[in-house]
């Protein structure tokens, strides 16, 4: 557009300004301001290759600066002057205007280059998006393995829990089997199994074990006496024995063994040797029970210890 305003101003010349392209292209504005610039230099305005640089790349106020230098020129003069001082200037200043072709030229940039350099940009433009993205990716990723090892540590650590719960209340168990269950059993077996025996052996058993002993001393010291005086043995002779007590014991008499006879006392005491031997028998079999019932409820203590 600013190419089009100054050349609506060149009719002078006889040139229509509909010749001019008009479009955004580099190499369309380096055509048109390489044959603009020859024109507004012979008119004598102050136009060089770097106000035609600034005008295609739209600097503010340049182009109104060459409108108004264009209108006073053409306002100022008649339409003779102009075409003999632009005849002058073409015929002396033939180097200046190559000068100013060179100039814009190296000042203005080829359209290609302009492409290559937007597309490089924005090349350069997508490829700093896909690093973003592939770094926020990344990231993404490294949060994503991050949780799930935190969860797993807290899975790992929650089943850690439980199993030491699990073992505490299993072993307070076995603390508990260990010291209620076993000693029920040892003191019920201790308590309860030989006390009883014992007081049934010192009342009944322990009473006549005492009577045979004294009756077996006897019948040993009437057996000496019998060798050395060779005294026949005889019934009353066998119950004073049997019966017969010193004096410095001081025991009481036994009255109804005196009336006994031989065969009585005899049947007497083998009636009491079986009593005591099956009372021994009675005991060892109850001893036996016990220590068999013992055995089992420590085995099966340590059945549950294990």
């Amino acid at each position: 557009m600013d190419c089009k305003k100054i050349s609506a101003f060149l009719e002078i010349r006889g040139k229509v300004y509909k010749l001019y392209l008009f479009y955004s292209s580099l190499d369309i504005c380096l055509s048109n301001f390489l044959r603009l610039g020859r024109t507004l230099r012979s008119c004598g305005l102050n136009f060089d290759a770097r106000v035609a640089c600034d005008i295609i790349n739209k600097e503010t106020g340049v182009v109104y600066n060459i409108l108004h230098e264009l209108y006073i020129y053409l306002h100022c003069t008649n339409q003779a002057e102009r075409l003999a001082s632009i005849q002058k200037w073409e015929s002396l200043c033939p180097h200046a205007n190559s000068v100013y072709q060179q100039q814009l030229r190296r000042l203005v940039p080829r359209q290609i280059d302009k492409t290559l350099k937007e597309v490089a940009g924005q090349y350069k433009t997508k490829q700093e998006q896909n690093e973003k993205q592939a770094e926020y990716r990344e990231l993404l990723l490294t949060y994503q393995r991050e949780e799930r090892k935190q969860a797993k540590r807290k899975q790992m650590l929650e089943r850690s829990r439980q199993l030491r719960l699990a073992q505490a209340e299993v072993m307070a168990r076995i603390q508990a089997n260990v010291i209620e269950v076993p000693k029920k059993w040892l003191t019920s077996a201790k308590q309860v199994a030989p006390k009883p025996e014992k007081l049934r052996m010192s009342t009944e058993g322990m009473q006549a074990l005492k009577d045979l002993e004294e009756f077996d001393l006897r019948m040993k010291a009437r057996s000496h006496s019998e060798e050395k005086s060779q005294v026949p043995d005889s019934a009353t002779y066998l119950i004073d024995r049997v019966t017969h007590v010193p004096e410095a014991d001081n025991r009481p008499v036994d009255f109804v063994a005196e009336s006994l006879k031989p065969e009585e006392s005899e049947a007497y005491v083998r009636r009491i040797k079986e009593r005591v031997r099956t009372e021994q028998l009675a005991l060892q079999e109850r001893q036996r029970r016990q220590r068999r019932v013992i055995i089992a409820s420590l085995e099966e203590q340590r059945a549950q210890e294990v």
